[in-house]
């Protein structure tokens, strides 16, 4: 199979309220040889955000046949990210599987001028074996049923000439184009109705095809022309094509100019995507991975040594200083350069053709009760609109599905925005200043990491973006009027989209769909490696922050005691019920550590969620929130 890539053009439209980036892409030709083989394209796409057109040429003379009816078949549409690359879907299931496609291939190949000849077939299909007989959408927005019969004319082409009894059929002179030699233009359109559900129409050569009747009958048929409706998450979309011929029998396929336009998804294709350039500092970490885009530069600085997983994409140029290791490919419109002491694993692209990825432009307001949660306070708000919500140390604000809007939303010290996705995606719409304060906490409920997709920050402010140090974050972060900083010690999984994107020290960041987790991640709170609590002699009393947190299967929790005394550590749940007592005895003075295996008293293990963690040493007491994650 031999792929070539091709050219990108970009446009504008306005969705909503909102302007996205529709783009055009060239995959170029694909020529499947007899067997079976299959591929998709990385970019994902959203079709939510607007209408896809994929067209090709689809040239069928390499087929050959080792007896009449006897065939192989050609797969082109598009799949939902991570399903498979050829039949992606249940067998046979009336709107089930996952994805939607052109199926291509040959009846009688015997040269027939004049006769009946039945030469090459090309219908949509959903769930693998829907066909014709299941074509039940009259319109992009209209889903009727399936006809439930075999009747669309417009699907068999000849290669050699039309005979007397086609001609005499209503889908002879508007259905279908004969004398093609087996070689077809085909465009098919793909539209969402909702979020899971689809519809799909084709022309080839020219001329809709597609019939809805409910039988044979020589005249013009009800609805024409027909599309056939699929399934699937409509926000990630990605574009596949397969041959599965039985033997070398079968012959060759060409699939040639694959053409994408559409909407370009801001959530799944690039862990980071800048206007004005991407910054990375020195990291001691070598976790993060994705692909980053700039439509400037892409700087990575000195290395701790570092390596990072994933693709360097830069309209102009990609600096990468000395103990660095990208283990990717990097394109740059203008220069690489790259550091003797670096190494770049895969393919390294200057002065490449790289296109300029337009922002997305933001359109909301904002207004209505504003909130200060104080310390240790807990509050959940609906999905609505919102002025100024401030939530304070050691508070936990609950956000469940839907849409938000806040004219400011900005959280303090050890804060917590617990979000529940159970019943759909979460997007926060911030208007005037989006700032998540020093180790801030965002969990998503019931799947953890594995939904960081379904939350997403947006925000029209124009001055920086702080996510602050020492911060566990899931999520899409939008802000493209302004700079967002992704201070040191962060754990970030999710995507940034802005003008600029500053990245401190020691940070991990992954993408949605990054192999590995941040639970588990080094990174720890600076008081886990100041000398101050390993080395200093100690005059007050201190409960530092566990680390990992949140975490799994394992925390370490650490405090310090000026003086010998009497001392209990107590792990309580968020109903105030004691849970487990780690402490409890005398203890000398210093700094002290405790593990917490997240089992109760009774060595059971607790579930997921927030846990508090308090201490008593004589007259002093303090407590501090931990996060527990499956």
């Amino acid at each position: 199979m031999r792929r070539f890539f091709l050219c990108l053009a970009v446009f504008m439209m306005v969705v909503s309220g909102a302007s996205y980036s529709q783009t055009i892409i060239n995959y170029g030709n694909l020529t499947f040889p007899s067997g079976f083989s299959a591929t998709n394209f990385s970019e994902v796409w959203d079709l939510t955000q607007g209408d896809l057109i994929l067209t090709y040429t689809i040239d069928m003379t390499g087929v050959t046949q080792p007896a009449p009816w006897q065939t192989s078949y050609t797969e082109v549409g598009i799949r939902e990210m991570g399903a498979s690359n050829f039949n992606p879907g249940p067998w046979n299931t009336y709107q089930g599987g996952k994805g939607g496609w052109m199926t291509s291939l040959v009846g009688n190949l015997a040269p027939s001028p004049g006769t009946q000849s039945l030469h090459d077939k090309h219908n949509l299909s959903a769930s693998g074996g829907r066909d014709e007989l299941d074509y039940d959408a009259t319109n992009p927005n209209t889903i009727i049923g399936p006809s439930g019969t075999y009747v669309n004319y417009g699907i068999w082409f000849d290669r050699d000439g039309v005979d007397p009894w086609q001609a005499t059929y209503w889908g002879a002179v508007n259905g279908g184009t004969y004398n093609t030699g087996g070689i077809y233009h085909i465009v098919i359109s793909y539209h969402a109705i909702s979020p899971t559900l689809g519809t799909m129409f084709a022309t080839i050569n020219g001329i809709p095809t597609g019939f809805y009747t409910a039988g044979w009958f020589n005249g013009q048929p009800p609805f024409y022309p027909a599309g056939l409706s699929f399934k699937g998450d409509m926000t990630k979309m990605q574009v596949f094509s397969g041959l599965w011929a039985p033997s070398p029998a079968f012959g060759t396929v060409t699939v040639s100019n694959i053409t994408v336009s559409g909407y370009l998804s801001y959530i799944y294709n690039y862990v980071f995507l800048a206007n004005n350039g991407v910054e990375i500092e020195r990291s001691k970490y070598s976790k993060s991975k994705g692909t980053i885009r700039s439509n400037d530069d892409v700087y990575f600085m000195r290395g701790d040594p570092t390596t990072f997983t994933g693709n360097l994409i830069a309209v102009d140029d990609v600096k990468i200083d000395k103990e660095n290791t990208i283990a990717g490919n990097v394109t740059a419109g203008e220069k690489i350069c790259l550091d003797p002491g670096s190494t770049i694993t895969g393919t390294a692209t200057p002065h490449a053709t790289v296109a300029t990825l337009p922002m997305p432009t933001l359109s909301y307001s904002a207004g209505g009760a504003s909130y200060t949660l104080k310390k240790n306070e807990v509050r959940t708000l609906a999905p609505g609109s919102y002025g100024n919500v401030i939530v304070g140390n050691n508070a936990t604000l609950k956000l469940s599905t839907g849409n938000y809007f806040f004219k400011v939303l900005e959280t303090k010290t050890e804060s917590i925005l617990e979000i529940d996705v159970t019943s759909g995606p979460v997007t926060i719409n911030v208007v005037t200043k989006l700032l998540l304060g020093k180790e801030i906490t965002v969990t998503v409920k019931p799947s953890g990491e594995a939904g960081s997709d379904k939350v997403i920050f947006n925000t029209l402010q124009s001055t920086k973006v702080t996510l602050d140090k020492g911060g566990y974050i899931l999520g899409t972060v939008i802000a493209p009027n302004t700079e967002v900083l992704l201070a040191k010690n962060n754990r970030f999984r999710g995507a940034i989209c802005a003008q600029k994107i500053i990245v401190e020290r020691d940070v991990v960041f992954m993408h949605h769909t990054s192999p590995g987790t941040l639970s588990k991640s080094e990174v720890a709170d600076d008081d886990a490696t100041d000398p101050e609590t390993t080395t200093s002699v100690v005059t007050d009393y201190e409960l530092a922050q566990n680390y990992p947190n949140p975490f799994n299967p394992t925390t370490t929790i650490r405090f310090a005691l000026p003086e010998a005394g009497e001392v209990t550590l107590t792990i309580y749940n968020s109903m105030g019920q004691r849970v487990r007592t780690l402490v409890s005895g005398q203890m000398n003075s210093g700094w002290h550590s405790v593990v917490w295996d997240a089992k109760d008293d009774h060595g059971v293990r607790v579930a997921s969620g927030v846990y508090l963690y308090v201490i008593k040493a004589g007259s002093f007491t303090a407590q501090r929130k931990l996060v527990l994650m499956k």
